[in-house]
C-alpha cells in the first residue's frame, strides 16, 4: 500500500540567545577562510566556548578550506558533554547537545549563504532540532538567502509502501540575531522557499496522481491560502469559448482538461497599476513524439507541468 509520508519543510524559529543555550542536539556556526586565516562569526566563540571547544583548533585539524557549504562536524560523546556541563557557567550542556558543525561561508555571496543553509539542513535531517548562529553576521539579503537554503536543502520526495511514521517537520532555530531579530526577513524567505518546495512536490508527483482535476484542486488550495481569485475552465467551457488547442492536446487522455487562472490584486492597485502575467505550461504528462522519444526521455515527462507549478506557487 502506497502512503503519503512526504518530508515536511523545516520550521524556522528565532532566538536572541546563544545557540548553546537552546534545546537543540546540533548547533552550527559559520566560518570563512582568507589565505591562511580563519574567521568565525559573532556568537561562535561564546557558543563553542560554552562547550569547551576551540573553533580554530577544529578547523586547523580538519584543514578546512572555507568553501561555501563545507562542514566540519565534531561529535560530543556523553563523557565530553558531562565535562562541558561542569565547566559551563550557563548550564548550556544540560540540554544535551550532541554535535557541533562549523559551516563554510565561502566569499559570503547570496549563493554561498544558500549553500551554507542547505548544508545545515542536510545535517539536521532526522534530528528534532538544530540551532544556528550563522545568521548573526549576515545582512538582510544574506539572512534571507540562508533561510531559503535551510528550507530547500531539506527537500525530499518519495513513495513508500507499508506503514510509516507520520512525517515531522524539523525545527531550526536561528540564534544570536540581536534585537529586533529581523523576523520579517526570515518569514518572507521562508514563505518563498516553502512555495518552491510545493512546486517541486507537484512536479515530482507521478502523473497518475496529478491529472488536470488534481491540479485544479491544488490551485484552489493555493488560492484559499493566499487570498487569490481563481477562475477555472472545464471542458464544456473550454469548448464553448474556443480553447480548441487545449482540448486537442487532452483529447486522448483519460482525464478531463482544465484551464486555471489565478489573480492577485494589490490592495492599492488602481487603473494605472501595471499588469504582470505569468503563463505556466500545465501538461501533466507529455506523450507527444512517443514514436521517436526514447524511454529515458519519457521518464521525466511527469515534470512537464513544472511551469504551471512554479507559476501557482
Amino acid at each position: 500500500m502506497l502512503v503519503d509520508a512526504q518530508p515536511l519543510p523545516p520550521v524556522i524559529d528565532v532566538s536572541t540567545s546563544s545557540a548553546a543555550s537552546t534545546d537543540a542536539t546540533l548547533v552550527a556556526v559559520g566560518f570563512t577562510r582568507r589565505d591562511d586565516d580563519y574567521t568565525v562569526q559573532r556568537g561562535a566563540e561564546e557558543t563553542l566556548g560554552a562547550l569547551g571547544l576551540d573553533s580554530f583548533a577544529l578547523l586547523d585539524r580538519a584543514e578546512a578550506t572555507g568553501a561555501a557549504g563545507e562542514t566540519v562536524v565534531h561529535q560530543l560523546f556523553p563523557a565530553a558533554r558531562r565535562s562541558a556541563a561542569r565547566r559551563s557557567k550557563t548550564g548550556a550542556q544540560q540540554n544535551g547537545i550532541e554535535q557541533v558543525a562549523l559551516i563554510g561561508l565561502g566569499e559570503e555571496t547570496l549563493t554561498d549563504y544558500r549553500r551554507a543553509g542547505a548544508a545545515l539542513a542536510r545535517l539536521a535531517k532526522g534530528k528534532d532540532a538544530a540551532a544556528s548562529a550563522i545568521g548573526s553576521g549576515a545582512d538582510d539579503d544574506q539572512l534571507g538567502a540562508y533561510c531559503e537554503g535551510l528550507v530547500l536543502g531539506a527537500f525530499g520526495f518519495h513513495r513508500k509502501s507499508g506503514q510509516v511514521k507520520p512525517p515531522k517537520a524539523p525545527l531550526l532555530v536561528l540564534t544570536d540575531l540581536g534585537s529586533p531579530p529581523r523576523t520579517e526577513v526570515i518569514h518572507r524567505a521562508g514563505a518563498l522557499a516553502r512555495a518552491s518546495w510545493r512546486a517541486r512536490t507537484f512536479a515530482l508527483t507521478p502523473s497518475n496522481e496529478k491529472g488536470p482535476v488534481q491540479l485544479e484542486q491544488w490551485a484552489r488550495e493555493a488560492a484559499s491560502q493566499a487570498d487569490l481569485k481563481i477562475d477555472v475552465w472545464d471542458e464544456r467551457r473550454l469548448a464553448k469559448e474556443g480553447f480548441g488547442g487545449i482540448l486537442a492536446v487532452g483529447a486522448e487522455s483519460a482525464y478531463e482538461s482544465r484551464f486555471v487562472r489565478l489573480d492577485y490584486a494589490p490592495k492599492r492597485a488602481g487603473r494605472r497599476t501595471p499588469h504582470v502575467v505569468l503563463v505556466g505550461k500545465g501538461i501533466t504528462f507529455d506523450s507527444g513524439g512517443i514514436s521517436i522519444k526514447p524511454l529515458e526521455g519519457m521518464m521525466t515527462m511527469k515534470r512537464d507541468m513544472t511551469g504551471a507549478a512554479s507559476s501557482s506557487r
